[in-house]
């Protein structure tokens, strides 16, 4: 990996792939100081695979975990510079910052008064609400699987011409805006967030015989909206809302960069911490193996012991017995079982005993009865 100055980073391919398997993306986007989208963007031109969703977790919980290779197939370039945004040394001027969210700079933070090449987005939702048939409160909505817009028909053309500038300036940044049902999500830097535009209603109060009927009437004034925590609202007041676009998108690029932070913060978090399991979950296995071999040495001494007195009465008995001098074959023949079974039992020895193979020699039960007992 080559510095070509404070500001620029250059990496050969096999040094970004490499780098890709070693730790999480989300953790070299930060380091070097790129959005999460633009460095997967770079991995991609480069043809450098990158580890799926679950690969750390696992690897990290010791399963089992399956490396990419790099595709030999390649054509491209075999390096790439890396320049970190955060490291502008200056902040825009006005014109720059124009250029930069895709719009002309006489143009910026202001809406055209037509629509020009919409985007699909957006005519996919024009007929619905141009050609509205029932209308709540006076208002048009653009219904599930289009843009969240609840306007009233005069505020349609401008509604519409808002979303389509909102969009196209999100895609010059490399972002977008996706419908999923009858959500609208701004997706910034892979962040989601749900967002509508909506015409703010007025509310009065008419009598109605003997009670009071509250109606709801389409104000004129429009209102952008994040549906989410910490929920947020732009609208019309001594700005119009075209003229807060730009103000509207740096808030949600900020929000998703804070976002990103606390994602890599938590994650960080959560290695730390399934580190520690991992390492108390070692050493109660340990603990759990000493204690375990201690049991068994402490039973081996105890066995040991009642084994040293085993032999002494096989002694005493071998020695001296009115039954081996009335039975010599049958006393000899006893000795022998007797001295095998102390051998058995000898923690030191084990002695191999067909018959007494299934039986636990500290309880001296059978670990397990036939099932042909209870025949």
């Amino acid at each position: 990996m080559e510095t070509a100055n404070k500001l620029l980073i250059t990496l050969k391919r096999e040094e970004l792939f490499n780098l890709v398997w070693k730790e999480p993306t989300t953790n070299l986007a930060a380091q070097f100081q790129v959005p999460y989208s633009d460095f997967k963007k770079i991995c991609d031109q480069m043809s450098v695979p990158i580890p799926g969703s679950g690969y750390w977790s696992k690897l990290r919980a010791g399963k089992p975990v399956t490396k990419a290779s790099l595709p030999a197939e390649y054509s491209g370039p075999l390096e790439v510079t890396i320049e970190p945004r955060e490291s502008k040394k200056r902040k825009k001027t006005t014109k720059e910052r124009a250029t930069g969210f895709g719009v002309d700079s006489e143009q910026i933070g202001k809406v055209k008064t037509r629509l020009v090449n919409p985007d699909p987005l957006i005519i996919a939702v024009k007929e619905k609400l141009e050609k509205a048939d029932y209308l709540h409160d006076g208002l048009a909505w653009s219904g599930s699987g289009n843009l969240s817009i609840k306007v009233s028909p005069k505020n349609v053309s401008r509604a519409l011409r808002f979303m389509d500038a909102f969009i196209k300036v999100l895609k010059a940044r490399g972002n977008s805006v996706k419908v999923e049902y009858h959500t609208t999500y701004a997706i910034i830097e892979n962040e989601r967030f749900e967002i509508g535009l909506r015409e703010k209603s007025n509310r009065s109060i008419v009598k109605q015989g003997s009670w009071d009927r509250t109606i709801y009437t389409p104000s004129g004034s429009l209102i952008f909206k994040i549906d989410e925590y910490p929920r947020r609202e732009w609208k019309d007041g001594k700005l119009l809302l075209e003229d807060r676009l730009v103000e509207i998108i740096e808030y949600l690029e900020q929000k998703a960069k804070e976002r990103i932070k606390r994602k890599i913060k938590w994650q960080k978090e959560e290695e730390v911490r399934q580190e520690r399991e991992r390492i108390q979950r070692e050493l109660e296995a340990r603990q759990e193996k000493e204690i375990a071999g201690f049991k068994s040495l402490l039973q081996d001494a105890r066995r040991w012991k009642e084994v040293k007195l085993l032999r002494e009465y096989i002694a005493d008995l071998k020695s001296g017995s009115t039954f081996k001098t009335n039975h010599p074959e049958a006393h000899e023949a006893w000795i022998k079982w007797a001295e095998e079974k102390a051998d058995w039992y000898d923690p030191q020895i084990n002695l191999a005993d067909e018959l007494m193979n299934n039986v636990d020699k500290e309880t001296l039960t059978l670990r397990k009865k036939s099932i042909y007992n209870s025949w």
